[in-house]
């Protein structure tokens, strides 16, 4: 649409978002579309995530390898020491994983991919910037 502004529609959608809430009882509200991985309260960002419902269990994500993403799931300190290995097999076949180079403060690693497990392991303590969604 010609001349429309962004930012009027997403605050009325944010209001109407707002008033839905204020109207209904609900145990958990999920949502996506907002490029982010988090909780507040019951409302539940989801990006690059399946969830099944009422378990708090996820659908395995592959990458174009067939690799599993387990994202969130070590440190930086946990595996970027000085002999680089897979922290659940200890295998050396791994390859590290860096950011684009622009959504990251601080080091720009996001994860490693083991060639071994055939998983790419996620850290979970990445410093993302307000606003950029994560990269696994």
């Amino acid at each position: 649409m010609k001349g429309l502004d962004q930012s009027k529609v997403d605050k009325s959608t944010e209001m109407f978002l707002n008033k839905i809430e204020e109207n209904i009882d609900y145990d958990k509200w999920y949502c996506g579309h907002f490029h982010t991985e988090k909780q507040i309260d019951k409302m539940e960002f989801m990006f690059g995530r399946v969830k099944i419902f009422n378990k708090d269990e996820f659908y395995p994500k592959y990458n174009r390898n067939g690799y599993e993403i387990i994202r969130d799931v070590y440190s930086q300190d946990e595996v970027m020491k000085e002999e680089v290995v897979c922290p659940k097999c200890h295998s050396k076949d791994i390859s590290v994983i860096k950011g684009d180079g622009f959504r990251i403060d601080g080091a720009d690693f996001i994860g490693i991919t083991c060639n071994n497990c055939k998983k790419v392991y996620g850290f979970y303590d990445v410093n993302y910037k307000p606003n950029c969604p994560k990269e696994l």
